[in-house]
């Protein structure tokens, strides 16, 4: 099956053998956090799945997109894969956003869609994990909260509201994903989960409608 590129419409048989796509230009370390040589750097970096170096330490806006956020987060499995199928993250997030505006209003969308966003840089490290690891962990995952939620206008740390929809949302998937157990739900006593099952879906399907609600609610 030949796919056609979107900037210069050749058609290949597979899109990594066309030039456009991926942004794969040379990046500028100077762009990239306060360093003048990457080759000698200390500073701690990845490299994203479209081209960019995402320093932990020095974030630069200009290193974060969405299009990196959402194929990483669909990748991600939540509950460090223990869960009957692929779950992602990115599908977690938009079922957090689709409750906040439902329950909130839409003010509430676009952080409850980016609420894990800096999962894409940090990963997603299980709650029992990140109590052992402690403050190391916390910090910088709250620098990649930061810088994301300054990126794309939305303010830190993590609402009620928001907090409220991903408690549900997280009892639901428990519910709906876990392997029977007789052990009680000790996380968010006050709440009940959603009364629709969830029905994992693909994580190219995950990718796409993470990137179809930020379309959505960016403006909100």
């Amino acid at each position: 099956m030949s796919t056609q590129c979107a900037e210069c419409y050749c058609t290949s048989g597979h899109l990594l053998s066309c030039p456009h796509a991926f942004d794969l230009r040379p990046i500028e370390p100077h762009q990239h956090g306060t360093l003048a040589n990457q080759g000698t750097s200390t500073e701690a970096w990845i490299m994203t799945q479209s081209g960019r170096m995402f320093f932990f330490e020095h974030p630069d806006p200009r290193s974060i997109v969405i299009e990196d956020i959402a194929h990483a987060l669909s990748q991600i499995c939540r509950f460090t894969g223990h869960v009957r199928c692929h779950y992602s993250v990115a599908e977690h997030s938009i079922r957090v956003s689709n409750m906040a505006e439902l329950k909130y209003g839409r003010e509430f969308a676009k952080e409850g869609l980016l609420h894990d966003a800096a999962e894409a840089y940090v990963s997603d490290l299980n709650g029992p994990l990140k109590r052992l690891v402690g403050e190391g962990y916390k910090k910088w995952e709250g620098v990649a909260e930061e810088a994301v939620a300054n990126k794309f206008g939305y303010k830190t740390p993590k609402s009620k509201e928001v907090k409220d929809c991903d408690g549900v949302v997280y009892l639901t998937e428990k519910r709906d994903l876990f392997p029977p157990y007789n052990l009680p739900f000790t996380s968010y006593p006050d709440k009940e989960p959603l009364a629709d099952p969830i029905i994992p879906m693909s994580a190219e399907l995950a990718r796409l409608l993470f990137l179809h609600r930020f379309e959505e609610v960016k403006s909100w």
